[in-house]
């Protein structure tokens, strides 16, 4: 069966409705499924060496910051060892974030999966490689990756 596109998707949380529950005391009654995600996390192009990944929504920057925070944390901790590998030891491995800057401002103009859920209220963080890594542009490739994960949607609470 096929994976639903992001738009049916989104539109169908947006008008499926939780059913009240003595377990679910801070839903309120009128909760819908898009109303309990609190963000919506955006894994895309992910995969090819060294990628370098920005913060596109100012709404969503302490959480893309608390992400890079979290890589700087395992990287001094050598968590990124893997074998004999030591380009990724402490101190010697180079961070996928971007760091942000004062004159940062929404540069959320990469259309892609996340859109629908954003027009329907949730924030977003978009991990994204840029520039867009040439590998996935493959029709060989693309076909790999949708056919073993289309969406890859998190709920962060």
């Amino acid at each position: 069966m096929p994976f639903p596109t992001t738009r049916h998707l989104a539109e169908k949380w947006a008008t499926t409705y939780i059913l009240p529950n003595s377990k679910r005391r801070l839903v309120g009654p009128q909760a819908t499924e898009i109303s309990t995600i609190e963000h919506l996390i955006l894994l895309d192009l992910l995969g090819a060496p060294q990628p370098t990944i920005r913060s596109y929504y100012i709404d969503t920057a302490w959480l893309f910051d608390a992400m890079a925070s979290a890589e700087r944390r395992l990287g001094a901790h050598g968590a990124f060892v893997y074998g004999d590998e030591k380009g990724m030891a402490p101190n010697r491995w180079k961070s996928y974030f971007l760091p942000r800057t004062a004159n940062d401002r929404n540069l959320g103009y990469v259309g892609d999966d996340h859109i629908p859920f954003l027009h329907k209220g949730v924030s977003v963080v978009h991990v994204i490689a840029e520039p867009f890594p040439f590998v996935w542009h493959t029709l060989k490739v693309r076909m790999f990756v949708v056919n073993v994960v289309e969406y890859m949607l998190l709920r962060v609470s």
